[in-house]
Parts: C-alpha cells; structure tokens; sequence
C-alpha cells in the first residue's frame, strides 16, 4: 500500500539522444512553483548524474542513465522527504512527480515512463537500489515492446519473405494446421468411412420416396373408399 510519505521515482525513458542535461533540468525546477514558495532551497551535486535539490523537508532528485547498447537514454525524477518518513502534510510526493513528468515530457519526446515507489526517505542509496530496479524494469520493457509487435508494424519486405518462407516449409504448414485444429479454426477432413454411410443413407432415402408416396396415396384412397357408418333413429 502507498502512502503520502513515500519516495516516488519516475523513469523517463527517452526516445532519441539528447543534450538537456541534468544542469537545465534543475534550473527549470528551481524557476517552478515548488521552489518559489519554499522557506528554504539548497542544492547538492552527488555526481555528474545525481542532483538533490531540497525544499523544505521536500527533496527532488535528478539522476541520468546515459545510453548503452544495452541500455536506452533515461531521465529519472525522484521525490520524497529529506530525512524523516513524513513529508508536510500540504505535500504529495506522487502528485508532485507527476506534473514533473508532464513538464518535462513538453520539451523532450518520451519513449515510456516507469514509475517505482520507496517507504524510505529519499538519499543516495535509495537511487542506488533504483539503478538495479530500472535494469529489471527496462529488460522488461524491451521485451514487451518487441513482443508485442504485429505484422502491420514490420516492413513489407519482411512480410514477404517470412510468407514466402512459410510456404515453402512443409513443417510450418503441418504446424500451423494442427494449430489452427487446436484452436477450433478448422475442422478435422471428413473419414472415408464417413464418406460412405453419407452415400448409403442419401441412395436408400432417395429410393425409398416413391414408396412413401405410393403407400401414402393408397391410404388416401382406401380411406376415401370406406362407407361411414350409419346411426338408426
């Protein structure tokens, strides 16, 4: 269960490379709202990639996964208390990092946002463990956004080499078949004994109409035949 006072951390994973560094970003926190009805500001620089900027018992971190090729350009805002498990009680730690979310998503084109929360106060090793939690997190972003994928997203050239491809495996063919027998898409080929006794049964009704009919003509007419009895007075 979340609480006002927890750490919320938001991720943003980028799109493309970019040069709005950590530098501009607190700018923009330091010229916002937060920061100008705040008693009391102080700044505090942990690394080239990690910034605290605090504001009455409210801390804003700011911390940047530069791009590798197995990790994609990320910007991550943190919010929480500074040194206690309480904020103040006019301040919402979520609230807050969502409208630094939208702010920052106006100026820099986000690929995804992923979103973890803390019952600690915010400091340096909460940052720490959220650098293991966001290697879990992208790892699995990345699959869901390439498992995901469907036909209409992948180029023409692909679709068709993969359909031609399909065609000429017998064994995709014989897979794809069974799949589609599993799920109810076609049916099991009608059996050769099957074949039969649909043919027996339609050869013997078609004979056995002009029987019917005969039988039920003649009833007709011995029914039409018979004298209805008489009752006497």
């Amino acid at each position: 269960m979340a609480f006002r006072s927890c750490t919320t951390i938001a991720a943003i994973v980028l799109k493309d490379p970019t040069e709005f560094g950590l530098d501009r970003l607190a700018d923009e926190i330091l010229q916002s709202k937060i920061a100008k009805h705040a008693g009391s500001r102080s700044i505090t620089w942990d690394h080239d990639d990690l910034v605290f900027l605090d504001f009455d018992g409210l801390r804003i971190g700011l911390y940047a996964v530069h791009e590798t090729d197995e990790t994609p350009n990320t910007i991550c805002i943190a919010v929480g208390p500074v040194r206690s498990n309480r904020l103040p009680k006019h301040l919402d730690s979520a609230r807050i990092a969502h409208e630094l979310v939208k702010k920052v998503s106006r100026v820099l084109a986000a690929r995804a946002v992923l979103w973890h929360d803390y019952q600690r106060p915010l400091s340096s090793l909460v940052i720490d463990d959220f650098h293991f939690e966001l290697d879990k997190m992208l790892g699995y972003l990345e699959l869901q956004m390439h498992g995901t994928r469907t036909a209409k997203t992948q180029p023409t050239a692909c679709r068709k080499k993969a359909r031609t491809a399909l065609i000429n495996d017998d064994l995709a063919l014989e897979k794809l078949r069974k799949t589609l027998c599993v799920r109810g898409l076609i049916g099991n080929p009608v059996s050769l004994p099957l074949h039969v006794s649909l043919y027996i049964f339609a050869v013997t009704f078609f004979f056995m109409i002009p029987a019917l009919g005969s039988t039920l003509l003649s009833y007709i007419w011995l029914r039409d035949r018979v004298d209805k009895p008489t009752t006497s007075a």
